[in-house]
């Protein structure tokens, strides 16, 4: 049985501040939430007892976590975080790794435990997590483990009736980096992937189909988004669609 790669996939490139001093003054910045990524450029399927490189950014002694950032960093001793595997309703700790004084960058391994399943899972450390997919180490992976993406109201407020130009904050689930090829044989023990394209979101009412935005492929195993309903919007109900997944709000008179 040939050997199952290492996992890691590229994580998007996001820019946050860490616990830095603020120019002019003593005064530290504010806390940044710790961001992880895969740090290589393979695509991310892994059988249990594979190992996983890993990046963590912002993890910081400084910074507490409360579950919340932005706050003013304190002085703090050195802990030691841990790095959780989460799928269905396994919740296990692969490892930990030790803050530092000004949240740099730490490279670290961890192994995908023998409780995982075949499907999706997610790593998580302080909050911050990245998806990876298992297959089965008998019979590789099939298509039905990269399920299609879907949609849905970030909040319940959202439910409530809504006018051109308001916001919608929703969330997007299961656009991994990485997507079957299906332009050539499938082969289990080693899927042919490609770099998966974004996806259009897009405001459906009375035959009115109007493009909102493109969301692109993340490496996390959900992500955060915002659009605006748009002027063309009419009272009554409406459908923000993603592929065959769909939110429906109201539009109220402006």
């Amino acid at each position: 049985m040939p050997r199952f790669r290492t996992a890691a996939l590229a994580a998007a490139a996001l820019l946050l501040s860490g616990c830095a001093a603020a120019s002019g003054g003593s005064i530290s910045a504010a806390c940044a939430a710790p961001i992880l990524h895969l740090t290589s450029e393979e695509p991310p399927l892994v059988v249990a007892g594979d190992a996983v490189a890993l990046r963590i950014d912002n993890l910081s002694t400084e910074c507490r976590d409360t579950g919340t950032y932005g706050v003013t960093p304190a002085p703090a001793p050195t802990r030691v975080e841990p790095v959780r595997w989460l799928q269905d309703d396994i919740d296990v700790e692969i490892g930990g790794v030790e803050t530092n004084d000004h949240g740099a960058p730490i490279a670290f391994d961890v192994v995908v435990p023998a409780e995982a399943r075949p499907g999706f899972a997610t790593i998580d450390l302080d909050h911050a997590q990245v998806a990876v997919i298992v297959g089965d180490p008998q019979t590789g992976w099939d298509r039905s483990f990269w399920p299609e993406p879907s949609i849905s109201l970030a909040s319940p407020h959202l439910e409530e009736p809504m006018i051109p130009g308001v916001t919608v904050d929703f969330l997007v689930h299961h656009l991994p980096v990485h997507a079957p090829d299906d332009s050539v044989p499938w082969d289990p023990m080693d899927p042919p992937l490609v770099l998966a394209e974004p996806v259009p979101i897009l405001w459906m009412q009375d035959g009115v189909e109007v493009p909102l935005r493109d969301v692109p492929p993340w490496p996390e195993p959900d992500s955060w988004w915002t659009v605006a309903v748009p002027p063309e919007a009419i009272p009554g109900e409406a459908r923000i669609v993603l592929g065959d997944s769909e939110i429906r709000i109201v539009v109220d008179e402006p």
